[in-house]
């Protein structure tokens, strides 16, 4: 589920709408359409629309372990390691906190555009290294690197 919400959210950040156009001239001058859907607010929408699927992907992240945690123990035995569930757990906050810190300085080379462009590929990495983990480390990495997209994406989004 992540990884096609992540390939939705890298689909429309690299569309051809969202490339710089010359505006167009609305058919009576002075006169800009009030319709939300009309074609010359196409790109703000789907900018738009790969802004709030960040905002999902966060919450998703965060969110996904309390349902998932009770089949990740019992697949990897940690019924006695409740330090290791703790991190598997809290991978996705620490992440996140790195994310969180460097979208400035990320968002002053690559942009508002370039910053989402890079926490959607993070998404795709994280969810499928999450996806395909088969240790320990794997996951936590995967989480990690998810929480780093979703701290990026809601620091660049807000």
């Amino acid at each position: 589920m992540r990884v096609l919400v992540s390939i939705i959210a890298f689909t429309l950040a690299t569309s051809e709408a969202m490339a710089p156009k010359a505006p167009r001239m609305p058919k009576s001058p002075g006169v800009v359409s009030s319709n939300p859907f009309a074609r010359e607010h196409r790109g703000a929408l789907r900018l738009a629309s790969g802004a709030a699927l960040g905002s999902v992907l966060q919450g998703f992240t965060m969110g996904i372990i309390a349902g998932s945690l009770p089949p990740i123990v019992a697949e990897f035995g940690l019924q006695q390691r409740s330090g290791v569930q703790g991190l598997i757990a809290a991978s996705a906050t620490y992440g996140a906190i790195f994310g969180a810190f460097g979208s400035g300085r990320l968002g002053d080379m690559a942009g508002r555009r370039g910053s989402l462009l890079i926490s959607s590929a993070a998404f795709l990495v994280g969810g499928v290294v999450v996806s395909t983990s088969t240790s320990v480390g794997l996951l936590v990495f995967g989480r990690v690197v998810s929480g780093f997209a979703a701290g990026l994406a809601s620091s660049t989004v807000n």
